[in-house]
Formats: structure tokens, sequence, C-alpha cells
């Protein structure tokens, strides 16, 4: 085989290598994003969650004070 030959393959190989490594890259990012929107999702929840149980002991306060007309 010529060097030239070889060196095309190379080339080629390494090419690859980096879409390789773009794509791998890029996979992670989605799955980072995708986590970070459950974790963004859960931490709403959460807060509604909380805004719940607020409500729930306004709402216990309000039928244990007397009521003055």
């Amino acid at each position: 085989m010529s060097a030239h030959k070889q060196e095309q393959e190379q080339g080629q190989k390494k090419q690859q290598q980096q879409q390789q490594q773009e794509k791998e890259k890029q996979q992670q990012q989605e799955k980072a994003k995708q986590q970070q929107q459950q974790q963004q999702q859960e931490k709403e929840k959460q807060q509604q969650q909380q805004q719940q149980q607020h409500q729930q002991e306004q709402e216990e306060q309000q039928q244990q004070e007397p009521q003055i007309f």
C-alpha cells in the first residue's frame, strides 16, 4: 500500500471519530437538557404542593376564627 493511500484512510478514520465524538457530545447535551427539565418539573410540582398545603392551612385558620358579623 502506498503511503499516500494510508494517509487518506487515516484521515477518513479521523473524521469518522470526530463525527462520532460530536454525536456523543450532542446526545450527552440532550440528556442533560432532559434531566434539567425533569428537575424543573419536579420543583414546580413541589411548589404547587406547598401552595396547596398553605391554602389548606389558611382555610383551617379561617374556620377556627369565630366569625363576627
